[in-house]
């Protein structure tokens, strides 16, 4: 076979073709020679394997499965074997905490959900009150154009052109602030309120001028004209309807935040208390099994060898921990 040839069982090994169960240890001593031929390869042409292949592998090949478990998990039996008494104890106690870590994690995340709930209502809450705030200055403004219409003089005049001035500043910054806060799937409704809002405005500041400049007449004439009554009545039907879905949102989003405030009152508790059994049992399951039955057969044997009783076998003794040192030396009395 030339040097870069690729091994026709390794070929069929790899690939998942089949094995007879005859060809076990050809396919084991295969696998073992494959860094040999993967290193003999050219470095440009690596072996091709997928996830399917090896899957096909692992299942005509249980040694070489079997072999890649040890390398993943090595000497863990052995381990615990060994383990001594006072790391079984540190074990049963991180059992425990386990528990408890993993319920603390759980009803963090619900405390978060719920705070985040909570979250959702007091935007909600702070988009109805911009409305409301806008709505209160759009009227505040209309009343304010009033004393424009009803000017007499130009000290009226003037007084009227201030207040208008002043109602147009705190109509730009509530509309800041409204158009800031509006979620984003009712941008382009927000938008609609914000281009009413800058007709309106300008209507009013036209209404200010003229007043100061010609007379309360032609105030009234322009502030009370048809394209004025069209904006205004269709800025007011806006923030009504926007009021409208802003509230059934809001009253949607309490809703749901009681529901979900609800559920969260009685699984947190309930979780918080299958969690720690669950731990809890499982440490007295593991030092029952681990530390006191060892202990309580010890205990019998002991009692029978001091009744006089020697031909017995003393459990444990294969153990290489504590226990198992007690057994020996139990197994040596009864030598003796």
């Amino acid at each position: 076979m030339a040097p870069n040839a690729f091994h026709p069982r390794l070929e069929r090994c790899l690939r998942g073709g089949p094995v007879s169960s005859g060809k076990m240890a050809n396919c084991r001593r295969i696998r073992q020679r494959r860094p040999q031929l993967r290193h003999s390869r050219p470095r440009q042409q690596p072996v091709k394997t997928d996830v399917l292949a090896k899957f096909r592998l692992y299942l005509t090949c249980p040694s070489i499965f079997s072999r890649k478990l040890r390398d993943i998990f090595p000497n863990v039996r052995s381990r615990l074997v060994v383990a001594s008494i006072r790391n079984k104890i540190l074990g049963l106690i991180g059992i425990v905490a386990a528990g408890a870590a993993i319920a603390l994690v759980f009803a963090l995340v619900a405390l978060s959900g719920i705070e985040g709930m909570g979250q959702r209502v007091s935007r909600q809450n702070d988009v109805a009150l911009a409305t409301e705030r806008l709505n209160v200055a759009v009227n505040q403004l209309s009343e304010d154009s009033r004393l424009a219409y009803m000017s007499r003089n130009p000290n009226e005049a003037k007084n009227a052109a201030a207040a208008i001035e002043k109602g147009l500043t705190q109509l730009n910054e509530r509309l800041r602030l409204f158009t800031a806060i509006v979620p984003a799937d009712e941008k382009g409704r927000a938008d609609k309120i914000a281009q009413l809002v800058a007709e309106f405005a300008g209507i009013r500041a036209e209404t200010a001028k003229l007043a100061q400049e010609v007379s309360g007449r032609a105030a009234d004439a322009w502030g009370n004209s048809e394209a004025s009554r069209r904006n205004r009545t269709a800025l007011i039907e806006e923030l009504a309807g926007f009021s409208r879905l802003n509230e059934q949102a809001g009253d949607a989003i309490e809703a749901e935040s009681s529901a979900y405030g609800a559920r969260m009152r009685v699984l947190i508790p309930l979780t918080l208390l299958v969690l720690l059994g669950i731990s809890v049992a499982a440490a007295i399951a593991l030092s029952r099994r681990a530390i006191v039955k060892p202990l309580l057969d010890l205990g019998a044997v002991m009692d029978r060898l001091i009744a006089g009783d020697t031909a017995i076998d003393v459990p444990h003794a294969q153990r290489r921990d504590e226990i198992g040192a007690m057994a020996r030396s139990v197994s040596v009395l009864r030598e003796t």
